[in-house]
Protein backbone atom coordinates (compact mmCIF):
# COMPACT_ATOMS: atom_id res chain seq x y z
CA UNK A 1 0.00 0.00 0.00
CA UNK A 2 1.32 3.45 -0.93
CA UNK A 3 1.30 6.32 1.57
CA UNK A 4 -1.32 8.99 1.04
CA UNK A 5 0.82 11.63 2.77
CA UNK A 6 4.61 11.54 2.87
CA UNK A 7 6.73 13.88 4.95
CA UNK A 8 10.48 13.61 4.40
CA UNK A 9 12.93 15.34 6.76
CA UNK A 10 10.49 18.19 7.33
CA UNK A 11 11.59 21.12 9.48
CA UNK A 12 9.95 24.48 9.96
CA UNK A 13 10.70 27.65 11.86
CA UNK A 14 9.10 30.98 12.64
CA UNK A 15 11.77 33.66 12.51
CA UNK A 16 14.66 32.01 14.37
CA UNK A 17 12.57 29.58 16.43
CA UNK A 18 12.42 26.08 15.02
CA UNK A 19 9.04 24.47 15.71
CA UNK A 20 9.32 21.27 13.64
CA UNK A 21 12.53 19.26 13.59
CA UNK A 22 13.43 16.74 10.89
CA UNK A 23 10.17 14.79 10.77
CA UNK A 24 9.87 11.85 8.39
CA UNK A 25 6.47 10.20 8.37
CA UNK A 26 4.31 8.09 6.04
CA UNK A 27 0.53 8.18 6.50
CA UNK A 28 -1.47 5.43 4.81
CA UNK A 29 -5.10 5.15 3.66
CA UNK A 30 -7.42 4.22 6.50
CA UNK A 31 -5.21 5.47 9.30
CA UNK A 32 -6.92 7.33 12.14
CA UNK A 33 -4.12 9.19 13.84
CA UNK A 34 -4.34 10.79 17.26
CA UNK A 35 -1.76 13.59 17.27
CA UNK A 36 -0.77 14.43 20.83
CA UNK A 37 1.67 16.73 22.58
CA UNK A 38 1.78 19.70 24.90
CA UNK A 39 1.07 23.25 23.75
CA UNK A 40 3.86 24.51 21.52
CA UNK A 41 5.00 21.03 20.52
CA UNK A 42 4.41 21.71 16.80
CA UNK A 43 1.09 19.93 16.23
CA UNK A 44 -0.66 22.83 14.48
CA UNK A 45 2.34 23.56 12.27
CA UNK A 46 2.61 19.91 11.25
CA UNK A 47 -1.07 19.84 10.25
CA UNK A 48 -0.72 23.05 8.23
CA UNK A 49 2.23 21.56 6.36
CA UNK A 50 0.29 18.36 5.69
CA UNK A 51 -2.64 20.43 4.41
CA UNK A 52 -0.40 22.43 2.09
CA UNK A 53 -1.18 25.72 3.83
CA UNK A 54 2.47 26.44 4.56
CA UNK A 55 5.68 25.31 2.89
CA UNK A 56 8.22 23.66 5.19
CA UNK A 57 11.50 25.45 5.72
CA UNK A 58 13.29 22.19 4.90
CA UNK A 59 12.14 18.84 3.56
CA UNK A 60 9.16 17.83 1.44
CA UNK A 61 5.51 16.95 1.92
CA UNK A 62 3.67 15.02 -0.78
CA UNK A 63 0.10 13.91 -1.32
CA UNK A 64 0.42 10.52 -2.97
CA UNK A 65 2.81 11.26 -5.82
CA UNK A 66 1.85 14.91 -6.10
CA UNK A 67 3.88 17.74 -4.50
CA UNK A 68 2.12 20.43 -2.55
CA UNK A 69 1.50 22.66 -5.58
CA UNK A 70 -0.53 19.88 -7.24
CA UNK A 71 -2.47 18.86 -4.15
CA UNK A 72 -6.17 18.38 -5.01
CA UNK A 73 -8.19 20.80 -2.88
CA UNK A 74 -11.23 18.57 -3.28
CA UNK A 75 -9.46 15.70 -1.53
CA UNK A 76 -8.76 17.56 1.71
CA UNK A 77 -10.79 18.61 4.70
CA UNK A 78 -9.01 20.88 7.17
CA UNK A 79 -10.00 22.54 10.42
CA UNK A 80 -7.52 24.81 12.18
CA UNK A 81 -7.57 27.30 15.01
CA UNK A 82 -8.46 29.95 12.44
CA UNK A 83 -11.83 28.81 11.10
CA UNK A 84 -11.27 30.33 7.63
CA UNK A 85 -14.91 31.22 7.06
CA UNK A 86 -16.39 34.28 5.38
CA UNK A 87 -17.93 36.10 8.30
CA UNK A 88 -19.96 38.45 6.10
CA UNK A 89 -21.79 35.55 4.42
CA UNK A 90 -24.56 33.33 5.73
CA UNK A 91 -24.07 29.76 6.87
CA UNK A 92 -25.68 28.49 3.67
CA UNK A 93 -23.55 30.77 1.49
CA UNK A 94 -20.34 29.66 3.20
CA UNK A 95 -21.07 25.98 2.73
CA UNK A 96 -22.25 26.54 -0.83
CA UNK A 97 -19.07 28.42 -1.73
CA UNK A 98 -16.77 25.75 -0.32
CA UNK A 99 -18.84 23.05 -1.99
CA UNK A 100 -18.14 24.72 -5.35
CA UNK A 101 -14.44 25.15 -4.54
CA UNK A 102 -14.24 21.44 -3.80
CA UNK A 103 -16.20 20.69 -6.99
CA UNK A 104 -18.51 18.66 -4.83
CA UNK A 105 -22.20 19.21 -5.67
CA UNK A 106 -24.11 18.37 -2.51
CA UNK A 107 -27.54 18.63 -1.04
CA UNK A 108 -26.72 21.52 1.28
CA UNK A 109 -30.04 21.19 3.06
CA UNK A 110 -29.03 17.68 4.05
CA UNK A 111 -25.60 18.89 5.21
CA UNK A 112 -27.22 21.59 7.32
CA UNK A 113 -29.56 19.05 8.85
CA UNK A 114 -26.74 16.60 9.58
CA UNK A 115 -24.87 19.26 11.55
CA UNK A 116 -27.99 20.68 13.21
CA UNK A 117 -27.59 24.01 11.41
CA UNK A 118 -30.87 24.21 9.48
CA UNK A 119 -32.31 26.91 11.72
CA UNK A 120 -29.18 29.03 11.26
CA UNK A 121 -28.70 28.71 7.50
CA UNK A 122 -29.72 32.31 6.72
CA UNK A 123 -27.75 33.88 9.56
CA UNK A 124 -24.56 35.84 8.94
CA UNK A 125 -21.49 34.23 10.49
CA UNK A 126 -20.83 37.36 12.56
CA UNK A 127 -24.19 36.80 14.27
CA UNK A 128 -23.24 33.34 15.51
CA UNK A 129 -21.45 32.33 18.67
CA UNK A 130 -17.90 30.99 18.50
CA UNK A 131 -19.23 27.48 19.08
CA UNK A 132 -21.79 27.80 16.28
CA UNK A 133 -19.11 29.04 13.88
CA UNK A 134 -16.92 26.09 14.87
CA UNK A 135 -19.74 23.74 13.92
CA UNK A 136 -20.05 25.44 10.51
CA UNK A 137 -16.30 25.03 9.99
CA UNK A 138 -16.55 21.34 10.86
CA UNK A 139 -19.40 20.88 8.39
CA UNK A 140 -17.24 22.54 5.73
CA UNK A 141 -14.30 20.24 6.55
CA UNK A 142 -16.41 17.13 5.96
CA UNK A 143 -17.86 18.36 2.64
CA UNK A 144 -17.39 16.04 -0.29
CA UNK A 145 -16.16 12.98 1.63
CA UNK A 146 -12.49 14.06 1.69
CA UNK A 147 -9.76 11.46 1.31
CA UNK A 148 -7.73 13.26 3.99
CA UNK A 149 -9.26 14.94 7.04
CA UNK A 150 -6.98 17.08 9.22
CA UNK A 151 -8.53 18.40 12.43
CA UNK A 152 -6.71 20.68 14.86
CA UNK A 153 -8.42 20.73 18.28
CA UNK A 154 -11.87 20.17 16.73
CA UNK A 155 -13.66 20.08 20.10
CA UNK A 156 -12.52 23.59 21.04
CA UNK A 157 -15.57 25.79 21.64
CA UNK A 158 -18.02 22.96 20.89
CA UNK A 159 -20.79 22.21 23.35
CA UNK A 160 -21.75 18.66 24.34
CA UNK A 161 -24.10 18.29 21.36
CA UNK A 162 -21.43 19.53 18.97
CA UNK A 163 -18.88 17.02 20.28
CA UNK A 164 -21.44 14.23 19.91
CA UNK A 165 -22.09 15.27 16.29
CA UNK A 166 -18.36 15.30 15.55
CA UNK A 167 -17.88 11.80 16.96
CA UNK A 168 -20.90 10.54 15.03
CA UNK A 169 -19.58 11.90 11.72
CA UNK A 170 -16.11 10.49 12.36
CA UNK A 171 -17.66 7.07 12.96
CA UNK A 172 -19.38 7.22 9.56
CA UNK A 173 -16.50 8.25 7.31
CA UNK A 174 -15.10 5.92 4.67
CA UNK A 175 -12.68 3.24 5.85
CA UNK A 176 -10.21 4.52 3.26
CA UNK A 177 -10.15 8.07 4.63
CA UNK A 178 -7.06 9.33 6.44
CA UNK A 179 -7.85 11.23 9.63
CA UNK A 180 -5.25 13.13 11.65
CA UNK A 181 -6.77 14.61 14.78
CA UNK A 182 -4.86 16.85 17.17
CA UNK A 183 -6.45 17.07 20.59
CA UNK A 184 -5.93 17.26 24.33
CA UNK A 185 -9.21 15.35 24.76
CA UNK A 186 -7.50 11.98 24.38
CA UNK A 187 -10.20 9.94 26.10
CA UNK A 188 -12.84 11.09 23.60
CA UNK A 189 -10.99 9.70 20.60
CA UNK A 190 -8.85 6.78 21.76
CA UNK A 191 -11.43 4.24 20.63
CA UNK A 192 -11.54 5.91 17.20
CA UNK A 193 -7.80 6.03 16.57
CA UNK A 194 -5.61 3.19 15.31
CA UNK A 195 -2.31 5.06 15.50
CA UNK A 196 -0.82 7.57 17.92
CA UNK A 197 1.83 10.17 17.16
CA UNK A 198 3.30 12.23 19.98
CA UNK A 199 5.29 15.41 19.39
CA UNK A 200 7.62 16.99 21.93
CA UNK A 201 9.43 20.22 21.12
CA UNK A 202 8.84 19.66 17.42
CA UNK A 203 10.23 16.13 17.36
CA UNK A 204 8.50 12.77 17.02
CA UNK A 205 8.42 10.89 20.32
CA UNK A 206 6.15 8.02 19.24
CA UNK A 207 4.49 6.97 16.00
CA UNK A 208 3.05 3.59 16.89
CA UNK A 209 -0.09 1.75 15.88
CA UNK A 210 -2.58 0.92 18.61
CA UNK A 211 -2.05 -2.80 18.09
CA UNK A 212 1.70 -2.40 18.67
CA UNK A 213 1.71 -0.31 21.82
CA UNK A 214 -1.13 0.58 24.19
CA UNK A 215 -2.16 4.22 24.02
CA UNK A 216 -2.16 4.69 27.77
CA UNK A 217 1.38 3.39 28.05
CA UNK A 218 2.55 5.79 25.34
CA UNK A 219 1.07 8.79 27.09
CA UNK A 220 2.48 7.66 30.44
CA UNK A 221 5.99 7.11 29.05
CA UNK A 222 5.94 10.41 27.16
CA UNK A 223 4.83 12.28 30.29
CA UNK A 224 7.59 10.63 32.30
CA UNK A 225 10.21 11.64 29.74
CA UNK A 226 9.04 15.24 29.75
CA UNK A 227 9.03 15.26 33.54
CA UNK A 228 12.63 14.02 33.65
CA UNK A 229 13.73 16.56 31.05
CA UNK A 230 12.29 19.42 33.11
CA UNK A 231 13.79 18.33 36.39
CA UNK A 232 10.59 16.89 37.75
CA UNK A 233 8.51 20.05 37.26
CA UNK A 234 5.05 19.89 35.77
CA UNK A 235 4.64 20.96 32.16
CA UNK A 236 1.70 23.23 31.43
CA UNK A 237 -0.71 21.65 28.99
Amino acid sequence: MKPRIQLAQVSHRYHERRVIRDITLDIFPGERILLAGSNGSGKSTLLKIAAGLITPWKGTCRFGRAPKAQRPFSGFGYLGHELLLYRGLTVHQNLGLFSKLKRSPLDLEQVLQQWDLSDKKHRILNELSRGERARVALARSFLGSPRVLLLDEPTAHLDTDGVALLRSHLAQISEDTVVVLSTHEHDLFRSFSNRVIILHKGELQFREREDQLATKRMFDVCATRRNLQTGGQEINQ
